[in-house]
């Protein structure tokens, strides 16, 4: 009899590193059936879409409240797919404000439920932990320090490693067109959210023309995230100097002098490429106070929180400003020396996350948990 997952996630980067995951799994038994929440990197890799994240991928307080009707409906669905596909175990994939809300429901009918990817309760809303102790089965976590604390709580953790050691390696010197080879650039990664876009966008290309006005021959190569729509954006911004470049976030992390990015995933990702950079995040003001009453961690990177210690600096609200990007990037270009701390930094980030197949440990452990 054919076994049936279901797997739910909410954005980008949960559905990167689900759509390993799903290859994994397929890998590992060719006759699962896989159906999901989640986005192209999954459907790819073999998953069957109920919904797509770009028409649920919403984020902060007031987005959350304003798509209530979407989210109801979402949830909605999925139970019922769950329920008639005679699903056996479900993987959430972080999208807490959702899935935790689907694993209680989950408990009800004594259907499996596995947390990979955690929701980051130990940064805010930590009361969110009894929900997780109560209606999740096993939490596989992707920080090496999560399990400690999930563990204190009653959660079942384990750490199977960070699935971004599993990528491909870079490619030497991939090619950007438009760039001449060696000329100097930075990179522009303005997030993988409608939101984080709108939010952002137009303080990095204010920055970006402070920046040319003491370093006029610079570069700028904006990492279009896809599923997002820039074309207003490149109308408003057609300078000769800037670029916009989609499926070339590795050459752009590997080739930049420094990148400005929006705080997610995106970063840690860049921090194990080893790409000196700036992080920034703004949200909207009831977000942002809402989040400072919560918060229970000091930095928002994720290279800063695995190491303790803040590596690279990071603006955050009112410091996100032109005039303060400006100043950072200009310290990192006038500071050669800079690119030997982010290196030795980088190194701890590294040796903390540990190597590869986190894919492949993951895959094994969710099948030993269906087969039980």
């Amino acid at each position: 009899m054919t076994q049936r997952i279901f797997i739910s996630a909410g954005e980008l980067s949960g559905d990167i590193h689900a759509g390993r995951l799903v290859a994994e799994l397929l890998a590992q038994d060719k006759s699962l059936k896989i159906f999901a929440n989640g986005g192209d990197n999954m459907k790819e890799a073999g998953a069957e879409l109920l919904y797509h994240i770009n028409s649920i991928s919403f984020m902060g307080f007031a987005e959350v409240i304003r798509h209530l009707p979407t989210i109801k409906k979402l949830f909605e669905e999925t139970l019922k797919l769950i329920l008639e596909k005679k699903v056996e175990l479900v993987v959430l994939v972080d999208y807490p404000g959702f899935n935790l809300r689907l694993a209680k429901a989950l408990h009800k009918h004594n259907i499996k439920v596995v947390y990979y990817i955690v929701p980051q309760i130990w940064a805010w809303h930590q009361s969110r932990v009894k929900l997780m102790e109560k209606y999740v089965d096993k939490a596989i976590c992707i920080l090496p320090f999560e399990p400690e604390w999930f563990l204190k709580h009653g959660v079942d953790a384990v750490y199977t490693g960070n699935p971004l050691m599993d990528k491909n390696p870079v490619t030497e010197n991939q090619k950007i067109n438009g760039l001449r080879e060696g000329a100097p650039f930075i990179g522009l990664f303005p997030g993988s959210r409608r939101q984080e876009l709108e939010n952002h966008f137009d303080i990095m290309i204010e920055s970006a023309l402070k920046i040319r006005g003491k370093y006029e021959d610079m570069k700028f190569v904006v990492a279009m995230a896809p599923g997002l729509d820039f074309s207003s954006y490149e109308q408003k911004y057609s300078y000769d100097w800037l670029l916009w470049k989609k499926g070339q976030n590795d050459a752009i992390m590997q080739q930049a002098e420094y990148l400005i990015m929006v705080s997610g995933t995106a970063s840690l990702e860049a921090a194990l490429m080893g790409s000196p950079m700036l992080i920034i995040y703004r949200t909207s003001q009831i977000t942002y106070y809402l989040a400072k009453k919560l918060a229970r961690v000091e930095f928002i990177g994720l290279a800063n929180i695995i190491a303790q210690r803040k590596g690279i600096h990071e603006l955050i609200q009112h410091e996100v400003t032109a005039g303060n990007i400006f100043k950072e990037i200009d310290n990192l270009l006038q500071n050669p020396s800079e690119r030997q701390r982010f290196e030795t930094f980088y190194a701890d980030v590294r040796q903390k996350i540990g190597g590869p197949g986190a894919s492949q440990k993951t895959a094994k452990l969710i099948l030993e948990l269906l087969e039980k």
